[in-house]
């Protein structure tokens, strides 16, 4: 398996005329206030399309993590946290193992995993609902590949995806 992500990533690295990349990016937020709790969920699409299923699958795991800040009106930052997820290939029973900030589950198929890892949620406690500004972002941690650490950005074209958005409580709402 070593070899074939080496070969794969080579490729992709090397000849950038067949280097697809991923243009990760997010979608489909949502968020509501419940008491004192905040709740935030987020999808990053387009992140593991191109070029990942072999690393996925090497039986090495994968962490991607998620970086989240609130900051209030003026600027001053009220919550930062990075939650770090991971993806584990068990070639012997083939299925993944995935861990996210709020469960550990198991999936047979690609797909099914890679919309696990790709689902960020989060509560978070706060002192009263207010209006709040969020930023979200998400990148792959680096990867020991044949005893060399591997920047996994690159599959996505050196980019991070960001989300910033504005987070009104129910009751300055109009």
């Amino acid at each position: 398996m070593d070899n074939l992500l080496k070969a794969i990533l080579g490729f992709s690295l090397l000849l950038f005329s067949t280097y697809k990349g991923n243009d990760p990016k997010f979608d489909n937020f949502s968020y509501s206030y419940n008491a004192n709790d905040l709740v935030i969920s987020i999808n990053l699409k387009d992140a593991f399309i191109n070029d990942f299923k072999p690393i996925i699958k090497s039986t090495k795991p994968l962490f991607l993590n998620y970086s989240v800040k609130l900051t209030d009106e003026s600027g001053k930052i009220i919550f930062s946290k990075t939650y770090t997820y991971s993806i584990l290939f068990d070639a012997i029973l083939q299925s993944f193992t995935l861990a996210t900030s709020s469960q550990s589950v198991s999936k047979q198929r690609y797909r099914d995993a890679v919309d696990v890892l790709s689902s960020f949620k989060t509560n978070i406690v706060i002192s009263e609902p207010q209006l709040l500004y969020a930023e979200i972002s998400a990148y792959p941690q680096k990867m020991r590949i044949n005893g060399k650490m591997v920047d996994l950005k690159l599959l996505w074209k050196n980019k991070i995806p960001h989300f910033k958005t504005r987070l009104i409580p129910r009751i300055y709402e109009y």
